[in-house]
């Protein structure tokens, strides 16, 4: 006969297990409901575009519903604090993009979140270099043109952005302490409301991502001087690279990547990350966003990670050297 402190521990034994039993039945199932994915953005921008093409690959794949919901505002703070309030059980995505790496050195301390402590990476999906472009009547056809203007009048080079702490500014700035040149800062509430003013020649220049400047380009709407990349891009032939104007440190590029609540079990991440992968593969896809200047990529969580810090240690140099403040 079993004594009763014995069936107590053996009871309190079995108790314990529950949750760990529950778990990984919950693991094992994953995913038994909906997926959502957080764009943190507005609906047809490029975050959404992305967020929208991976829903629908991974629905199919996946066997479940996913769903796209933007959370807009505050610079996409507000969507990317909801996933940071989220369960980690691997339902609730962010997609990852370059105002994460920027924000982390540009509001130390003053998010609800810590994103290099509170977000795991699951798969990079894609960069996109920043393209430097002028109105089509600029007197600079070419970036040695625009530099000696920049050198010959300090401040008179102004260049627009969608916003104070965004990308297409920090890369503007790199640029200016590449060249040593002083360059003056004109933001706006997103970029297409500087093509306007581009096109009218109100603002000098502005750095867009590819997918968004290159049909302007093409249509003659405004001109490329640069690509920010060390090599040209088989979208854009006729553009230099940076490396090719003498700069091969003006690198700048957007991009677009998954995220996940830290702590969400690596069996989940794992299986994310393999069935991303499987979306990236499709040939009509990689034709369609590789043709819009996009280069598509592969491979583990840890490709992400890597790539992420490296932003982040690159663009804290930029904004200390520069001297960039937010309100």
């Amino acid at each position: 006969m079993i004594k009763k402190p014995m069936l107590k521990l053996i009871a309190a034994a079995l108790i314990a297990t529950v949750p760990m039993v529950s778990a990984y039945a919950q693991q094992a199932q994953w995913p038994d409901r909906p997926i959502k994915i957080i764009a943190p953005f507005s609906p047809g921008s490029a975050t959404d575009v992305w967020a929208r093409l991976l829903a629908h690959g991974l629905q199919d794949r996946l066997g479940q519903p996913v769903i796209v919901e933007n959370k807009t505002g505050a610079g996409g703070q507000i969507g990317t604090d909801a996933v940071a309030k989220a369960p980690a059980n691997g339902y609730t995505l962010l997609i990852g993009t370059p105002v994460n790496p920027i924000q982390v050195k540009l509001y130390q301390g003053k998010l609800p979140y810590d994103f290099q402590k509170d977000f795991a990476p699951v798969a990079l999906l894609a960069t996109l270099p920043l393209v430097l472009i002028v109105g089509p009547n600029s007197k600079s056809t070419n970036m040695a043109q625009l530099l000696d203007e920049a050198r010959k009048k300090p401040g008179a080079i102004t260049f627009g952005s969608s916003g104070a702490g965004s990308s297409n500014q920090l890369c503007a700035e790199l640029m200016g302490i590449l060249t040593q040149t002083k360059l003056t800062h004109v933001p706006y509430r997103g970029t297409p409301a500087v093509y306007p003013d581009i096109i009218g020649g109100n603002v000098t220049l502005l750095f867009d991502n590819v997918t968004v400047a290159q049909p302007q380009v093409k249509s003659g709407t405004v001109r490329a001087l640069v690509v920010a990349n060390p090599t040209r891009l088989k979208s854009l032939p006729d553009v230099p690279s940076s490396t090719e104007v003498g700069l091969p440190d003006l690198v700048c590029q957007s991009f677009t990547s998954v995220f996940v609540r830290t702590g969400t079990p690596p069996e989940i991440v794992k299986r994310l990350n393999a069935e991303i992968n499987g979306v990236l593969a499709d040939k009509q896809l990689r034709e369609r966003m590789e043709g819009e200047g996009a280069e598509l990529y592969s491979g583990g969580p840890e490709v992400l990670g890597r790539f992420f810090n490296g932003e982040v240690e690159r663009w804290s140099k930029v904004i200390e050297k520069a001297n960039v403040k937010v309100d």
